[in-house]
C-alpha cells in the first residue's frame, strides 16, 4: 500500500480539537493522487489521452479522529478493475491505531464526450500493485431517503469550490453538505461511516439545493441541480 504521512494543522481541527471529516478526505484524495503519479498514471497522463477516473463512490468507516499535531499515516492501493470501474483500498492510521478504512469505486470516462471508456490492457498495466483477474470491492448500499427533508438550503458553486478538472472538487461536496447541517442536532464525532455517491459533476455558477433529512441512526443530504440528482452523501452514527 503506498502510504503518506501527514501531521494535523491547527486549520483542520474542529472546536474539539480533532481532525475534521473534511480534512481527513483531503488527506484520502491527495494520498491517492500521488500513489496515481507513482505509476506514470497522473492526472496530465490521461488527460493527455482524453481521458479521467471519475470517482463515484465512497465507502469509508471512521474510527478514532486524530488531534492537532498529530502524525496520520494514510495509505491507498488500486485494488481491481472490472468493465468499466476501478477500485481502490484506504486506510488511515496513527501508529497502530486505526483512524479511517474503506473503497473507492472510480469510472474510466471519455472526456471529448463524456461517455464511459474501456481501459486498455496498456493502461492497466501500469497500476502494478492491482489485481491481475477482473474482481470488484463490495461496498454498501446507498438509497435516497423518502422522508420530508428536516433543512433545505442553497449554494452557488463558487470559483474556490473549482478544481483542475474544472468541476466541483469531491471534497467540496462534503464540505457543503456538512455546512448545511448546521440547524440539525447532529454529533460528527460520533459519525462511524460515510457513505457518498457521485451521480454527475457541477461547474462555476451552478445553483445546487441540498435537502438535509435526519434519522435516528443517519443524516443523509440530497444534492440536486434543478431536478437533476447530483450527489448523495449519508453519515451514519
Amino acid at each position: 500500500m503506498y502510504t503518506k504521512k501527514y501531521q494535523v494543522h491547527t486549520y483542520e481541527v474542529d472546536n474539539d480539537n480533532t481532525l475534521t471529516i473534511t480534512a481527513l478526505f483531503h488527506y484520502l484524495q491527495d494520498v491517492m493522487i500521488e500513489n496515481a503519479n507513482s505509476y506514470g498514471a497522473s492526472t496530465r497522463f490521461h488527460h493527455e489521452k482524453g481521458l479521467a477516473w471519475v470517482l463515484i463512490d465512497y465507502d469509508i468507516d471512521l474510527y478514532d479522529m486524530p488531534t492537532v499535531f498529530e502524525d496520520v499515516t494514510c495509505g491507498t492501493l488500486p485494488y481491481s478493475f472490472k468493465k468499466y470501474y476501478g477500485y481502490r483500498k484506504y486506510e488511515a492510521k496513527i501508529q497502530d491505531q486505526l483512524v479511517a478504512k474503506g473503497t473507492g469505486r472510480f469510472v474510466l470516462m471519455n472526456m471529448n464526450d463524456k461517455t464511459l471508456a474501456m481501459p486498455t490492457k496498456e493502461l492497466l498495466s501500469l497500476f502494478t500493485d492491482a489485481l491481475e483477474k477482473p474482481a470488484s470491492l463490495p461496498l454498501s448500499k446507498h438509497r435516497l431517503l423518502d422522508i420530508e427533508p428536516h433543512h433545505i438550503s442553497s449554494i452557488e458553486v463558487k470559483k474556490s469550490d473549482i478544481d483542475l478538472n474544472n468541476h466541483m472538487n469531491n471534497v467540496r461536496y462534503l464540505e457543503h453538505a456538512l455546512d448545511s447541517l448546521n440547524n440539525l442536532d447532529f454529533d460528527l464525532g460520533s459519525v462511524s461511516n460515510i457513505r457518498i455517491t457521485y451521480k454527475k459533476e457541477c461547474y462555476l455558477g451552478d445553483q445546487l439545493t441540498l435537502k438535509a433529512i435526519k434519522t435516528k441512526k443517519q443524516v443523509q443530504v440530497q444534492i440536486y441541480k434543478g431536478n437533476d440528482h447530483i450527489s448523495l452523501i449519508t453519515l451514519t452514527l
